[in-house]
């Protein structure tokens, strides 16, 4: 589920980045960046409840995560900040996803 979720972020990273570089006009289907927005936190807030009820370490950092995802709309869509608040989340939820993978690889004693 986390890797899902984590797809869906890079979808709507690259989406993002295309727009802001002006490599396409997002003025036409601008709800499809807030549409993919929801539902990369929707499955994010998916993930972490199945991750808690796994009883998995890594729950919490995914809590983290989709609580960093909410305060994106803080920024204005065309301001830099908002760019650069979504760079710092793709760092922070691929280091998420890296550790999460490393962690169901290894066996529990």
């Amino acid at each position: 589920m986390l890797i899902a979720a984590y797809s869906i972020f890079l979808t709507n990273l690259l989406f993002g980045a295309l727009v802001k570089g002006r490599i396409i006009d997002s003025r036409s289907f601008r709800v499809v960046h807030h549409l993919l927005y929801l539902i990369v936190v929707a499955s994010l807030l998916a993930a972490t409840l199945l991750a808690f009820m796994r009883g998995r370490q890594q729950a919490y950092a995914t809590g983290a995560m989709a609580g960093l995802l909410l305060c994106m709309p803080l920024f204005r869509g065309r301001s830099r900040g908002h760019w650069i608040f979504a760079l710092v989340c793709a760092l922070l939820y691929t280091l998420l996803v890296i550790w999460s993978e490393s962690a169901s690889a290894t066996p529990l004693p």
